[in-house]
């Protein structure tokens, strides 16, 4: 959906689309800096289906372009940026959020009770996180700013 709103072309969607595959695989071996295996992964596979160099690259770019600490540069890294936290600014955020905090239970051992939980996600949405694309902005920072609100009130009964 970004892609489209954004305007990007057949050759880019495809590098994007690409993109989206190997980021994914990353989570295959690695939960934390699944990227950089991801990355890995890449460039040792795309040479082998007719990938250029300069096309790995992109696609290389915009894998890292999810990183947390990464700010994305170029269209494409940001619109996978943004699709990559587009739930923040939807109606079934609480959903993947509880998904998420699941995951980080598990995987990661991270327990938190549930005032710690919403400052948590509070701390993420207002000091962390940021759209980049004009379309995420128009369309999830509504929804994002609604969340936040919501928190602060639930927030405040504790």
């Amino acid at each position: 959906r970004y892609a489209k709103l954004e305007g990007i072309n057949q050759d880019e969607l495809h590098l994007l689309r690409t993109a989206v595959l190997y980021h994914d695989a990353g989570f295959i071996l690695r939960y934390d800096n699944n990227e950089d295996f991801a990355i890995q992964l890449a460039q040792h596979n795309l040479p082998n289906f007719g990938y250029t160099d300069e096309q790995i690259n992109v696609i290389s770019g915009i894998i890292a372009a999810t990183k947390p600490s990464q700010k994305p540069t170029t269209l494409l890294e940001k619109i996978m940026r943004d699709a990559d936290h587009d739930y923040l600014g939807r109606a079934d955020y609480k959903l993947i959020a509880s998904r998420l905090r699941s995951e980080l239970s598990v995987i990661n051992g991270i327990n938190m009770d549930e005032k710690e939980w919403v400052e948590f996600q509070l701390n993420y949405l207002k000091n962390k996180h940021t759209y980049f694309t004009e379309t995420a902005k128009n369309i999830r920072n509504s929804g994002k700013n609604a969340r936040i609100n919501e928190l602060i009130t639930q927030l405040n009964r504790f």
